[in-house]
């Protein structure tokens, strides 16, 4: 190709990115224009306009600023949904409906969680429990009926199914729908120092194993049952549990580079 020709590419292709943007490498090299999501700080006058867009919310302070440290990490979505308040008249247990006036569920299938100051409808519970005494908080999925009215499922394939859970009581006190894709997005803290934190763009996470149990035979020296959560001397008769061990948990992944526009 003309040397010509494909320099003017390279130009339109590079002004096509607004500052920013992210964009992945399968390979080692940086383009022009553009830095690596590394967490580096750089002075604010050398790109005035990366700092228009991002500011702070990945570190820093006054003259300086921090680009995101993508390294070694996953990038997750931010969810952005407030919790709201429900009111036991806001529930028809007629049509299985709870009215959410303006609520931000923009697709059936959403993942919610509930809690409540009294009682909830029935049969919404805010925790069930896992092998008989572990408690897990309990997620249901929004099927969405108009803007300001939604019912509730007890499975993403039964909300896309438009199976809702059937409301036999509206419940007493005062509940609340909080949003389940991120359940601990309040509590993200920021990448940098001067960095953003909570459900905002520029916040980190740190690796954790959720909540759960395993269930597990076990015989007592001297015969009989063994209740949950007591003690006994004995030995496991449970078959042997394998697996694939390591100092992180972590999905599948490919390394790559990410960068960003400035």
């Amino acid at each position: 190709m003309n040397v010509i020709l494909l320099n003017f590419i390279q130009q339109l292709l590079r002004k096509a990115a607004l500052p920013g943007d992210i964009k992945i490498r399968a390979g080692g090299l940086i383009s022009a224009g553009w830095l690596e999501c590394d967490g580096t700080s750089y002075p604010v006058a050398a790109y005035p306009s990366l700092f228009n867009e991002i500011g702070y919310a990945w570190g820093g302070a006054g003259a300086n600023f921090n680009v995101p440290d993508f390294r070694g990490v996953v990038p997750r979505g931010r969810v952005g949904v407030v919790d709201r308040t429900i009111l036991p008249a806001d529930v028809n247990v007629g049509l299985n409906t709870i009215t959410v006036l303006a609520h931000e569920y923009n697709h059936t299938g959403f993942a919610v969680h509930i809690t409540t100051t009294g009682t909830l409808p029935n049969p919404l519970v805010t925790q069930t429990l896992e092998g008989g005494d572990q408690p897990l908080a309990t997620t249901y999925y929004v099927i969405v009926i108009d803007g300001n009215t939604i019912k509730l499922a007890s499975s993403h394939a039964n909300a896309l199914a438009g199976s809702p859970i059937i409301l036999t009581t509206s419940g007493i006190g005062v509940h609340t729908l909080s949003q389940w894709l991120d359940p601990a997005a309040a509590g993200r803290e920021a990448m940098s120092p001067g960095g953003a934190s909570g459900d905002t763009i520029g916040s980190y996470q740190d690796d954790q194993v959720g909540t759960h149990g395993h269930s597990f035979g076990y015989a007592t020296s001297g015969g009989g049952t063994l209740s949950p959560g007591a003690n006994a001397t004995g030995r496991n008769t449970g078959n042997p549990v394998y697996g694939k061990y390591g100092d992180e948990t972590r999905v599948k992944n490919a390394n790559v580079m990410f960068l960003i526009k400035t």
